[in-house]
């Protein structure tokens, strides 16, 4: 209840403050192909996907732990290939330059 009354809080807030100057509305020509079609599909589906987490995680406390526990599997999954990629060049630095000795 506290996040709601927060969310409400700021929302109002945002209504005193200064706007900002606005950019045409005219968006740039961008060749309409299969590929952008499906990267604006994409894009979209991902941001609504994060907005609606976002109000479940502030509505439904308790929902924070499956949302919390499916993002540090996904993260843990991305960093895999960055940490091996690391051990090899660490091991490629170590065979150049220590004659093969590990520092700590």
């Amino acid at each position: 209840m506290k996040y709601l009354l927060l969310i409400l809080l700021l929302t109002s807030c945002s209504s005193l403050m200064p706007s900002l100057p606005t950019m045409s509305s005219e968006p740039a020509p961008v060749a309409s192909t299969k590929t952008t079609q499906v990267m604006a599909e994409t894009t979209a589906t991902f941001s609504s996907w994060i907005y609606l987490s976002c109000l479940i995680v502030f509505v439904f406390p308790s929902m924070r732990a499956p949302i919390t526990a499916f993002l540090k599997a996904l993260f843990f999954i991305l960093a895999l290939p960055l940490e091996l990629a690391h051990k090899h060049v660490t091991m490629l630095y170590n065979n150049k330059y220590n004659n093969g000795k590990e520092e700590n």
